[in-house]
């Protein structure tokens, strides 16, 4: 019996349009786009502040990022999915609803004053809280523990395949977000809707 929802934030709660921590890496080379991934993933993991990331970004890129305006940059990036927002504050009434992200400090702390999450989720496992990024199991195993249940106890919701894939091999139940619809569908299946 499920007593626990883990839901991923991005591309299932909140769209994303294509880029990480506000920076689009589409627009440089192989090498440079490479070498931005892996400091954002530092970043989402808690190994940098969120000044130290992006005067990082600004000498590598040769871009100027006002620290001030960061709310003007993610306002164009994110934006709510409300029919899954409906759909979580409902099962709200029967489950424990816990976030469980790939994020960093800055990007949470903007989505949670822009879309009051607080209403949607009793609690939250964030990646630069933990250390760990999806789909390592550090991250889940600290989910578990904020779930006060067995792993067959929680469904985990993510658009990512090898995320929730991860999450199955630790005995998570487990839906790949891929349309709201087929979401619905899948938790009928686990009469969960």
């Amino acid at each position: 019996m499920i007593k626990t929802i883990f839901s991923d934030l991005g591309n299932v709660l909140i769209f994303v349009k294509n880029v990480n921590a506000g920076v689009d890496t589409s627009k440089y080379g192989f090498f440079k786009r490479k070498l931005i991934r892996y400091k954002i993933r530092s970043y989402e993991k808690g190994r940098m502040p969120t000044e130290e990331f992006y005067t990082w970004y600004a000498k590598k890129t040769g871009q100027t990022i006002d620290l001030t305006k960061l709310d003007e940059r993610f306002e164009k990036v994110f934006s709510l999915n409300e029919k899954m927002a409906d759909l979580l504050l409902k099962l709200k009434k029967d489950y424990r609803i816990v976030a469980l992200s790939n994020t960093n400090k800055a990007n949470y702390e903007f989505i949670t004053k822009k879309y009051d999450l607080m209403k949607v989720f009793d609690d939250y496992v964030l990646s630069y809280e933990v250390g760990s990024l999806k789909p390592e199991k550090k991250i889940y195993k600290a989910a578990l523990e904020k779930s006060f249940c067995k792993p067959e106890e929680c469904l985990f919701i993510d658009d990512v395949e090898k995320f929730v894939i991860a999450a199955e091999k630790l005995g998570l139940k487990t839906v790949q977000y891929k349309s709201h619809s087929y979401l619905e569908e899948k938790l009928k299946e686990l009469k969960i809707l």
